[in-house]
C-alpha cells in the first residue's frame, strides 16, 4: 500500500470506525457478542505470536494487525453499551407517562411552546438516563428548567414535516420524542455557564457592538464558531457555491491560527518544545472557546498529535492522525458516528492529505515552476479529490452537488483565509475609539462585497444540480473507489489508476444529462401535509411550483427549512402563498432564506392588516431576490394554468381553497374545506372531470355521503384524516391508485400527452 505503508494505528482506526457503524444497522445484540469474542481471539493469538515467535519478518508480518484486531473488539464494546441503552428505552414508547426531566437545549421556540431536548431522569418513578425531544405546545421553557410533566412518548419519525427526525437527532444519541401540553416548573434556575462559555460569550459581545450585523454575524462564525448568528440564506448561498466549510471551524482554521501564532512565538526564539507545548494548550483553549463541536475537536486533536510526535520526536503522519483523532472522538462520544458534520469534515480532511500525497507523488512541485499555475493545479486537484470522497454522503443527505466548489475553492478560499487572519486583530481592536474605525470600515465593506458576490453567483440558475439516477450514482462511487485505490498502489502505476477517472467522469456525466433530460420531459404532481397546512407541488420541466394552501401559525420553519432537502431541489420556480396570517411574513422570510424562490404569488389584501402584511412580505422577498406577483382567480406556472377558489362560508374558520387545471391534458383537483358546504360546492364543480384528486386535510369531516360522481378519477390522495371521513361511495368510486397521507409524500408521474 504505497500511500498508505505502514500505518497499522490508522488501519486499526479505521477498523473501528466501520465497526461501530456496521454494529448499529446490522449487528444485534448476539451478533456484535460473536465479533468481540473473535476479535478478542486474535489479539491474543496475535500477543502469543508476538512472545513466541523469533523470526523477525514473520513477526512484522502478522503483528501489525493488531491494532486492528483492537479496536475491531472495543467497538463491539462500545455499541454494546452505547447502542444496546438506546434501543433499550424504546420500550417505554406508545403511552403517556409520567415523566422527570431537565431542558438542555433549546431547538426552536416562540411565545406558544418550542421544541427542546430534554435529560430525562425519571419515567413513571422509575430512574433513567436518556435524551429525548421534547414538543411543548403549553409555553416556553428556558435552558436548564428542570420540568415534570404528563405526555406521551414515541419513536421518532422517518419522515415528519418533510424530513427524518431520526437522522436529524441520531448522532445525539436521541431516539424518543415526547409531546404535553401541560408542564410543571420545578426549578426554573438556569445553570452557571462554564468559563470558556462566558469568554465565547464577552468575545462575541464584543464583535456585535462593533460591527454591523452581517460582519458581525460573519467574523464571530469564523473565529469563534458561533453560526446561529449567520442568516440562513447565507448559509445557503456558501452551500450551493460548495464552500460552507470556511464557515465551520476546522483543520483550515486551526492550522492558520495556530500558524499565525506560531510566527508570534517566533519572534521571541523559545526553544522548539516550549513552543510545541504552548501550541498544543493553545489549541486545546481555542476547541473549548469555540464549544467542543464536532469539527473542531476533529481537527484540534489532529494537530495536537501531531505536534505531540514532534514533541516526542517522533516521526509525523497527519493521515495517522487523522484516524487517531476521530477515533478518540468516537470512543467518548459513539453516536457521533452519525453525524453530519464530522463525516465530512473527516472526508474532505482525508481527501485533502490523499491530494497532497498524490501532489507529492507526482511531482509536480518539480514539474511545474510557475508558482501561480502551480497553485491553480493544487487547488483544482483537491478539490476534485475532496468532492470524489464527500459525493456520496451529499448524494445521500442532499441530493445535490454544487458543480462550481472547484471554482469557488480557487478564487474565495483565499479571500476567507485573510478573513480568518484579519478576525483576531479586528477583535482586539474593535471597540477602542477611532483607532477601530479603520478596521471595522474594512472588515464591513469586504463583507459586504463578498455576500453580494456569493449572492449574485448562487442564484445562477444550474449551479448545483440534482444528483439522483443510476448512471450519477456509479459515476460518484466510481470516483471515491479509484481515490480509495490511488491509497493502495505502488507509485508506478498511480497514473493509470486516475486515468480511469475520466471513465467515471462520463459515467457522471451521463447520468446528470439524462437526469435533466428526464425531469424536463416528465411531469409530477405531489403532495404534502406539513402540521396544519396542505402543500401542493407541480414538478414540471425540471422546475418545482409549490402550492401552499395553509393558515400559517406560528411560523412553520420545519417545513421551510426541510424543502430543499426533502424534495432534492436546489430552487424553486413559484411559491403560492394562498392565505394570509399574522405570522405570514415571519413564515416566508423563513422560505426564502432557506430556499431560492424565483417568483412568490400573494393574495390581493383585503383590509389594512392584510395590507401590512403584504407590504412585509414584498420587501423581504426583494431582499432575497424574489419577483412578488399578485395571486388571482387564474394562475399560471410554467405551461399549465390553475384555477384557484377562494370562498368563505358561515361555518368555515378559514378561507376554503380549491385548485383546478390540466397538466399534459390530466386534469388536477385539490378540495381543502373547513366546512361542508365549502367541500360541497368545490367537489360538485370540479370532482367529475378530474382525473386526480386530492383531498385536503379535514376536507370531508362533517358529511359523510356525496351526491357527485367520481367516476373518471384515477388517483385520489386523502391528506391527513379526509379518508377516514370520507364516505364508502368516495373510496370505492376511485378507479386508480390511492394515496393515504399523514406526513408523508405522494407523488405521481404525469405520462406526456
Amino acid at each position: 500500500m504505497e500511500l498508505f505503508r505502514y500505518r497499522h494505528l490508522a488501519l486499526g482506526c479505521a477498523g473501528y470506525i466501520v465497526g461501530l457503524y456496521v454494529s448499529y444497522y446490522y449487528l444485534g445484540t448476539f451478533s456484535r457478542l460473536i465479533f468481540l469474542a473473535l476479535a478478542v481471539l486474535c489479539l491474543g493469538a496475535l500477543a502469543l505470536l508476538y512472545f513466541t515467535t523469533k523470526k523477525r519478518s514473520m513477526l512484522d508480518k502478522f503483528i501489525k494487525y493488531a491494532p486492528l484486531c483492537f479496536f475491531i473488539a472495543l467497538s463491539m464494546i462500545i455499541s454494546l453499551i452505547s447502542f444496546g441503552r438506546g434501543e433499550n428505552i424504546l420500550k417505554y414508547t406508545g403511552e403517556e407517562r409520567q415523566i422527570t426531566t431537565e431542558v438542555s437545549e433549546e431547538t426552536w421556540e416562540n411565545e406558544h411552546g418550542g421544541i427542546y431536548v430534554i435529560k430525562i431522569s425519571e419515567i413513571d418513578g422509575e430512574k433513567v438516563k436518556c435524551e429525548a425531544v421534547l414538543e411543548s405546545y403549553g409555553r416556553a421553557l428556558d435552558k436548564g428548567n428542570k420540568i415534570s410533566l404528563y405526555g406521551e412518548i414515541r419513536e421518532l419519525s422517518d419522515n415528519k414535516y418533510g424530513f427524518s427526525e431520526k437522522s436529524a437527532y441520531l448522532d445525539d444519541g436521541i431516539f424518543i420524542s415526547v409531546s404535553c401540553e401541560e408542564i410543571t416548573l420545578i426549578d426554573g434556575e438556569i445553570k452557571e455557564t462554564s468559563f470558556f462559555k462566558r469568554a465565547n460569550k464577552f468575545l462575541d459581545s464584543r464583535f456585535e457592538k462593533n460591527l454591523n450585523s452581517d460582519t458581525y454575524a460573519m467574523f464571530s462564525a469564523l473565529l469563534l464558531g458561533n453560526k446561529n448568528n449567520l442568516d440562513p440564506s447565507v448559509r445557503r448561498d456558501f452551500g450551493r457555491l460548495g464552500i460552507s466549510h470556511v464557515l465551520s471551524l476546522s483543520g483550515m482554521h486551526i492550522t492558520l491560527l495556530t500558524t499565525l501564532l506560531s510566527l508570534c512565538l517566533s519572534i521571541f526564539k523559545m526553544p522548539k518544545p516550549i513552543k510545541l507545548v504552548l501550541l498544543i494548550f493553545s489549541i486545546a483553549f481555542f476547541v473549548a472557546l469555540t464549544g467542543f463541536n464536532d469539527s473542531s475537536i476533529r481537527a484540534g486533536l489532529m494537530m495536537s498529535i501531531y505536534y505531540a510526535l514532534r514533541l516526542l520526536g517522533r516521526g509525523t503522519d497527519s493521515i495517522t492522525s487523522l484516524f487517531l483523532s476521530v477515533t478518540v472522538i468516537l470512543i467518548f462520544l459513539p453516536y457521533h458516528i452519525f453525524s453530519l458534520p464530522l463525516i465530512l469534515s473527516f472526508l474532505s480532511m482525508l481527501g485533502c492529505l490523499i491530494s497532497s500525497k498524490i501532489i507529492k507523488y507526482a511531482k509536480l512541485r518539480e514539474k511545474i515552476k510557475s508558482r501561480i499555475l502551480r497553485y491553480v493545479i493544487y487547488t483544482f486537484i483537491t478539490s476534485f479529490t475532496v468532492l470524489g470522497f464527500t459525493s456520496v454522503v451529499i448524494l445521500v443527505y442532499f441530493g445535490e452537488i454544487s458543480i462550481f466548489s472547484p471554482i469557488s475553492n480557487l478564487v474565495l478560499v483565499p479571500v476567507f483565509t485573510g478573513f480568518i487572519y484579519y478576525a483576531p486583530f479586528l477583535l482586539l481592536l474593535c471597540g477602542i475609539p477611532y483607532i477601530s474605525v479603520p478596521f471595522v470600515f474594512v472588515a464591513e465593506s469586504a463583507t459586504e462585497i463578498i455576500e453580494k458576490i456569493i449572492s449574485a453567483i448562487s442564484h445562477i440558475r444550474g449551479i448545483s444540480l440534482p444528483t439522483y439516477g443510476f448512471w450519477q450514482t456509479a459515476g460518484v462511487v466510481g470516483i471515491l473507489g479509484v481515490f480509495v485505490i490511488a491509497m493502495m498502489v505502488r507509485r508506478k502505476y498511480l497514473f493509470k489508476v486516475l486515468a480511469t477517472l475520466s471513465v467515471f467522469a462520463v459515467f457522471f456525466m451521463i447520468g446528470t444529462t439524462a437526469n435533466i433530460v428526464e425531469k424536463q420531459t416528465s411531469t409530477y404532481v405531489s403532495a404534502f401535509d406539513c402540521k396544519d397546512g396542505d402543500y401542493l407541488m407541480i414538478e414540471d420541466e425540471g422546475k418545482l411550483s409549490i402550492i401552499d394552501t395553509s393558515k400559517v401559525k406560528y411560523g412553520d420553519k420545519d417545513f421551510a427549512s426541510s424543502l430543499a432537502s426533502a424534495f432534492c431541489y436546489a430552487e424553486i420556480e413559484s411559491y403560492v402563498l394562498c392565505n394570509y396570517s399574522k405570522d405570514a411574513p415571519e413564515y416566508i422570510s423563513s422560505v426564502l432564506s432557506w430556499n431560492i424562490v424565483r417568483e412568490l404569488y400573494l393574495p390581493k389584501p383585503m383590509g389594512d392588516e392584510e395590507s401590512i402584511y403584504f407590504t412585509e412580505i414584498a420587501e423581504i422577498a426583494q431582499n432575497q431576490g424574489t419577483r412578488v406577483a399578485i395571486l388571482g382567480e387564474s394562475l399560471t406556472l410554467g405551461d399549465n394554468t390553475f384555477e384557484i377558489n377562494r370562498v368563505k362560508f358561515d361555518r368555515s374558520a378559514y378561507d376554503s381553497v380549491s385548485i383546478s387545471g390540466k397538466i399534459n391534458g390530466t386534469t388536477v383537483a385539490y378540495f381543502g374545506a373547513s366546512s361542508y358546504e365549502a367541500f360541497d360546492y368545490f367537489t360538485e364543480k370540479h370532482a367529475p372531470n378530474a382525473d386526480i384528486i386530492i383531498f385536503g386535510g379535514s376536507g370531508p369531516k362533517y358529511k359523510l355521503e356525496y351526491s357527485y360522481s367520481l367516476d373518471s378519477v384515477d388517483y385520489a390522495i386523502y391528506m391527513r384524516d379526509s379518508y377516514d371521513y370520507a364516505s364508502e361511495k368516495v373510496k370505492n368510486a376511485t378507479q386508480g391508485k390511492e394515496f393515504l397521507l399523514k406526513n408523508d409524500y405522494a407523488r405521481i408521474k404525469i405520462q406526456d400527452a
